[in-house]
């Protein structure tokens, strides 16, 4: 009988990978201006992402599952310009942006939420119910 070596750890680093950004996805036509700064939390029955993307009208969020890979982009636009001897000076970026990021298998696709506020957009990904870890009893 083979051995197999176990490491309780690894579903760490399993969570961590799934929420590995996929990238800014860049088209042609349309090429993403900056990229909105992202956390991600696990609790016990959901995942939390929370973007600071301050600006953006919640009209302005598409949000969109495919091939357990969610994905989140929109379109800032800022009409503050300061005009002074003939320069502008614009110090914060406008324009569009895009992330992804690919969700781990317990994620329940079909109840995921978004909220915008204040600035925040906090998408919640609950976890599938059967994926849920149980107690085993070891009998005697």
């Amino acid at each position: 009988m083979s051995m197999i070596r176990y490491n309780p750890w690894d579903i760490f680093d399993a969570v961590e990978r799934a929420f590995v950004p996929q990238g800014v996805q860049n088209s042609a036509e349309k090429p993403a201006n900056w990229v909105p700064v992202v956390d991600i939390r696990e609790e016990e029955d959901k995942f939390v992402i929370s973007a600071d993307i301050p600006g953006v009208k919640p009209d302005d969020i598409d949000i969109q599952t495919e091939n357990k890979v969610l994905t989140l982009k929109g379109e800032r636009n800022i009409e503050n310009k300061e005009e002074k001897e003939g320069y502008i000076r614009r110090e914060r970026i406008s324009g569009s942006f895009e992330r992804s990021f690919r969700l781990p298998d317990v994620a329940d696709l079909e109840n995921i939420e978004a909220k915008y506020e204040n600035g925040e957009l906090h998408i919640t990904v609950p976890k599938r119910k059967e994926a849920a870890a149980r107690k085993i009893e070891v009998k005697h």
